[in-house]
């Protein structure tokens, strides 16, 4: 649980490129109904900001955000746990246990930077392997949360 709150006091989703445009515009796409389906779901409102310098949330959004963690039972908590760990957010991880998202887009939120990059720079080995497995993972624990829940 703790951890998880850590994700969520620094999540992904929180944190959009200076620039390119282009990258921007793809997080907004990818993270922007994500912050928003927290907010509306549950009440959570997580504080987006530009740049990679570090942006402590509002401490009444953590403690919503730890008492909803709490609630989980352990299937769920498994799932988010295991989805938070892959993707480094905690959004993500619960917009796949609620099936906001499908396992294709919790990735594609997740690697929007390593994906951005490959297609911009060209295709490497080693970061498509990490995507694959990123991928890969996903998909697993998509499949655990539909045999459990």
């Amino acid at each position: 649980n703790d951890q998880l709150l850590v994700y969520g006091s620094s999540d992904l989703v929180c944190y959009f490129a200076t620039h390119p445009a282009d990258l921007v515009k793809k997080h907004q796409q990818h993270w922007t109904p994500l912050v928003t389906w927290m907010k509306e779901k549950y009440g959570i409102v997580f504080e987006t900001v530009s740049g990679i310098q570090y942006h402590h949330q509002p401490q009444e959004s953590l403690g919503k955000l730890q008492k909803l963690l709490e609630d989980l039972d352990a299937a769920q908590f498994t799932v988010v746990q295991a989805a938070a760990a892959t993707t480094g957010s905690v959004v993500i991880a619960l917009a796949l246990l609620e099936k906001a998202i499908s396992e294709d887009e919790a990735y594609q939120a997740a690697c929007v930077d390593e994906i951005y990059q490959l297609k911009t720079w060209g295709e490497d080995a080693e970061a498509r392997k990490r995507l694959d497995i990123i991928q890969g993972e996903l998909k697993v624990i998509a499949h655990f949360r539909d045999f459990v829940l």
